[in-house]
């Protein structure tokens, strides 16, 4: 593969980290499935929510507060980043991109940081 399809490669990891937690969203919210499935999905794909609710629990609504930002920022910077790393291949973009995707679906954030290292050490020959 080249370089520039490997590095489209991540920028559609990016969207798809985000978009993904829309849907999760949006199932959820119409109970189109069981919620309880739901939860066990969303739990292995981003534990960040987990760790909110858990603080909010324990008395620590400021800690909790902060983490649902995060979490909501990072479904945004995802799909933003994602989409302007699509048509425009800098660092900025893909900085913001990758780190809203560690933020909502670390699985994939993490996939995207590996398929960018390796498209950087490919030579466009």
């Amino acid at each position: 593969m080249g370089k520039k399809t490997l590095l489209r490669i991540a920028a559609v990891l990016m969207i798809v980290a985000g978009v993904l937690n829309i849907l999760l969203f949006v199932v959820a919210i119409s109970r189109i499935v069981d919620v309880k499935a739901v939860i066990g999905v969303s739990w292995v794909i981003s534990p960040l929510p987990y760790f909110g609710v858990a603080t909010g629990f324990t008395g620590r609504t400021g800690l909790s507060n902060v983490l649902a930002f995060a979490y909501l920022a990072g479904i945004l910077a995802a799909i933003t980043g994602g989409i302007i790393f699509l048509f425009k291949n800098s660092v900025i973009p893909w900085l913001i991109g990758t780190i809203g995707a560690l933020l909502c679906f670390p699985l994939l954030g993490i996939a995207s940081i590996v398929v960018t290292g390796v498209s950087r050490t490919k030579s466009d020959g």
